[in-house]
């Protein structure tokens, strides 16, 4: 009977070994790859603002004229203003049904005086800015003619003061005030530069 070499028996067992790593190694990468297969995206889609059908600028609002009287912003518009509060010493607020949802309209003395946005991530101004828009990004849009002070009524959020941005141009005519809150814009309004700085609106 032919001998059998005595380095036979630790090389099978080398070569067992490494079989056996193979298809070790083989069954964890696809276990991998169905892992990864399985795993669904985590990602968080990002917020989409839906357009505004009434672009907003220091002078006009969709198809109303900031200081057009309410008959004239009724033309424009196509159907009759409608109050939602009583008059008050020649102020008082409404829309038209076919405005975009959260406006509303200052008017004083028969004028349509300024528009509120309420918290409604839709409505921009031509620039880009509005609610959720940040400090900075207003400082950019608006440059060295943005005034900023602290709020009437403001405290702090966050370890940010509560700011009023205002960018009143054409001779002092027409702006914006933002009111900022944790250096974010929460609300803001456009119009005739005195009536947009009221606070209280028509009170």
């Amino acid at each position: 009977m032919q001998q059998i070499s005595e380095n036979f028996y630790p090389l099978a067992a080398n070569l067992s070994n490494m079989n056996h790593l193979t298809r070790l190694t083989s069954l964890l990468f696809f276990l991998v790859l169905l892992t990864g297969c399985q795993t669904e995206s985590t990602t968080t889609p990002a917020v989409e603002i839906p357009a505004n059908p009434w672009p907003t600028s220091v002078t006009d609002i969709g198809p109303i004229h900031f200081g057009s009287t309410v008959a004239e912003a009724n033309t424009a518009v196509g159907e009759d203003f409608q109050p939602i509060q009583p008059l008050e010493s020649g102020c008082m607020y409404g829309s038209w049904p076919s405005a975009p949802e959260g406006l509303t309209f200052m008017v004083v003395e028969g004028k349509i005086a300024r528009a509120d946005m309420g918290v409604n991530l839709m409505f921009r101004s031509v620039e880009g800015i509005g609610v959720g828009s940040t400090l900075e990004e207003a400082k950019a849009a608006y440059g060295d003619i943005l005034e900023i002070g602290r709020s009437k009524y403001g405290g702090e959020f966050g370890g940010e003061e509560d700011l009023t941005l205002r960018y009143i141009v054409q001779e002092n005519s027409f702006g914006y005030v933002f009111e900022s809150r944790g250096g974010v814009i929460d609300s803001w309004r456009a119009g005739l530069a005195e009536p947009i700085q009221w606070v209280e609106g028509c009170s």
